[in-house]
């Protein structure tokens, strides 16, 4: 029998390179498997594959030989992934603020990679490490000599404040500079100011709702234009040196939205990009592609076989013709996607950093609905729009006259607002409850924190619990929300926050609250995670450790059925993905529990 072909691994032209020294069908079919390969006939047939499907090819060919320019590469990897889990790591010498043993590990990992993902989870100090990542990227010679200079920050806009104190934190001496507005020059001392940031700035933070951004202008004759607005322009001019990405799932639909199309722009203008997000995929792995795009690790090119073969991807008929399109809403290999990240991106759980973590206590009250009556006549309503649209529905597509099309539209849209009806109705209907559930820990002074996706309930629970402060998307971001955040943080009248889930789940710090409710339910995992975090045990926050209580408020025959489904097939998706081996099974279990309480 005649021996298998010789392997041999270098790195060329920036990727890995696969040859063999003769044709082997089988050989070369394991090759094909490999996503973002291309064939190349340059010197001999060879295939070269991205960098970052390193890991795999070396599992794959544990046999192969490697040449030196590619060990190199290994042997680097290999060192900056054991940095990730040091326990020794010396502190910065530039980085004036006390860090945690892990978050001087994170720093050293991140240090040696100019793109890189940092995923630990929420309240374990994610800012702090990110600045870390910066410092010797701000005026690095190699980079100011090409015209590169100081960092950009990208963050929600309820961030900004928290943003410029960490960077402060670290550096006293730093020059930061807070961008406001989507257009119109900023005062500084005293006058106009033209550019992005004055002379010299080495941070500029601004919020992800100003880096492009739809506006209305009338011309001359009076006539109403959509013209593009934005400082997506003056970023790309000023010649960023590294970028960092706060809570960079804002990007997660990449060019279908304005977000991920000015993220991809400004990554092609900066050579350092961080990528930071406890939560970097809120639903599924097809979410992840904007972000390895964002840092460099899959091309455009490379983006169908990446959706292909990570995202279960497969083609369904659309329409009664037989027409078909691509879906790439499902997961799979999973695991080969985890390892495939590995040498750049880093995430730690917090009951794996911090082992001293007070437990969480979950509850989950299931409740009836105050407007059941009104709540019925929705859905008997919805499934009347339902009715309908299969009607119109029920002939070949191409048989549809216009008239025909443009009602089965219409029924569409209705259903949709149909259903939103019912979300309201039912965080609504729970509002009594809530307030029963809330009084006690107001009475004790015991600070909570309530979520609804709804604002007309929070307002209701407003009139009952005076001593709060309101969280809403119609507080102004920024110094006006930091401020009441402040508040609730610092002073011991204020017992409630009132908050929506955009608002304050992501990002901002309120370890003063020991009770997190729940008036209503988001549709993936991640957000409810993120908002229970918010008031849970942070790296920065350690001395005021305390048990944590998680309510929420459930009820029968709601759209709270089909919403806790959704999490708990998309939380066990996301552990697998970020979190192989180490999957939170106690968060899986509260998930499971509440599909079965209103199942």
């Amino acid at each position: 029998m005649r021996n298998p072909p010789t392997v041999r691994l270098a790195l060329e032209e920036g990727m890995v390179s696969v040859r063999l020294s003769f044709y082997d069908s089988r050989i070369v079919e394991r090759v094909k498997e490999v996503p973002g390969r291309r064939f190349s006939a340059d010197q001999g047939p060879h295939w070269l594959i991205p960098q970052g499907q390193l890991q795999r090819v070396l599992q794959t060919f544990p046999y192969a030989r490697i040449e030196p320019s590619l060990s190199l590469l290994v042997k680097e990897r290999t060192e900056t992934m054991q940095m990730a889990h040091a326990e020794d790591a010396p502190h910065p010498a530039d980085m004036a603020c006390a860090l945690y043993a892990y978050q001087r590990a994170g720093v050293a990992f991140l240090r040696k990679l100019d793109s890189a993902l940092l995923y630990d989870s929420p309240g374990l100090g994610k800012t702090r490490q990110a600045v870390g990542w910066a410092l010797p990227r701000i005026d690095r010679a190699d980079l100011r000599v090409r015209g590169l200079y100081g960092c950009l920050v990208v963050c929600p806009a309820t961030m900004k404040p928290f943003w410029e104190r960490e960077i402060l934190t670290a550096n006293p001496k730093a020059k930061t500079w807070i961008v406001s507005g989507r257009s119109g020059d900023q005062d500084w001392d005293g006058k106009p100011l033209a550019a992005l940031a004055p002379p010299g700035t080495e941070w500029v933070i601004v919020n992800w709702d100003i880096l492009l951004a739809p506006a209305k202008e009338k011309d001359a004759d009076g006539t109403t234009k959509t013209v593009m607005k934005g400082r997506l322009a003056q970023i790309k001019a000023h010649g960023f040196a590294a970028c960092i990405y706060s809570e960079v799932h804002y990007a997660k639909s990449g060019q279908k939205s304005l977000r991920g199309q000015a993220s991809l722009e400004i990554a092609e203008a900066v050579p350092c990009r961080l990528c930071e997000s406890g939560t970097p995929t809120p639903n599924r792995p097809k979410e992840l592609l904007p972000v390895l795009q964002i840092l460099g690790k899959v091309t455009k090119k490379e983006s169908f076989h990446w959706l292909k073969h990570f995202c279960d991807g497969k083609q369904i008929v659309i329409n009664r013709r037989g027409d078909r399109k691509w879906d790439f809403s499902g997961a799979s290999n999973t695991a080969e996607l985890a390892e495939s990240i590995k040498s750049f991106a880093i995430g730690r759980k917090k009951e794996q950093i911090l082992k001293d973590l007070p437990p969480i206590t979950y509850s989950f009250p299931v409740v009836e609905l105050s407007n059941a009556v009104e709540y019925k006549e929705q859905v008997e309503s919805l499934y009347a729009l339902l009715d309908e649209l299969v009607q119109l529905g029920g002939r070949d597509d191409y048989e549809l006259d216009e008239e025909t099309t443009a009602e089965i539209r219409r029924l569409k849209g209705a259903i949709l607002s149909k259903r939103t009806a019912l979300l309201m109705l039912t965080a609504k209907g729970k509002v009594d409850a809530v307030r029963e559930i809330l009084q006690p820990y107001y009475d004790d002074k015991r600070k909570t924190i309530v979520f609804c996706e709804f604002l007309d309930p929070l307002y209701e629970l407003e009139q009952h619990f005076p001593a709060c402060v309101m969280l809403t998307g119609e507080v102004e971001a920024g110094t006006e929300r930091d401020a009441r955040i402040q508040q609730f943080q610092t002073d011991p009248d204020i017992l409630v926050a009132f908050g929506g889930r955009k608002a304050i789940g992501y990002g901002p710090t309120l370890t003063a609250a020991e009770t997190a409710i729940f008036a209503s339910l988001p549709w993936n995992p991640s957000d409810w995670t993120q908002a229970r975090d918010r008031g849970a045990i942070r790296a920065d926050n350690l001395k005021r450790a305390k048990n944590i209580h998680c309510i929420s408020v459930l009820a029968e025959k709601s759209m709270d059925q089909p919403i806790t489904q959704l999490i708990y097939g998309k939380a066990g998706v996301i552990e697998s993905t970020f979190f192989p081996g180490r999957e939170d099974a106690t968060l899986m279990a509260r998930f499971r529990e509440m599909t079965r309480l209103v199942g």
